[in-house]
């Protein structure tokens, strides 16, 4: 589904994919291993600050995806 889209926008949520696997995969590190609970809520906000800090590093792509609140 993705072949149809711009370049730039691929690259963007290729980064976004990968993030969120990312984090998710860290909330359920730390419920295996910590016995911390992560509500969903706190996932995607782990998500967005991960963003920000992807794109003050240089995540073009990603950044075009998002606003910049």
């Amino acid at each position: 589904m993705r072949t149809g889209l711009p370049k730039q926008t691929r690259k963007g949520l290729d980064s976004l994919f990968l993030l969120t696997g990312w984090q998710i995969w860290k909330a359920r590190n730390d419920k295996v291993f910590n016995n911390n609970d992560a509500t969903p809520m706190t996932i995607v906000e782990s998500i967005k600050a991960e963003v920000k800090l992807w794109m003050a590093a240089g995540a073009k792509a990603l950044g075009s995806l998002v606003s910049r609140e």
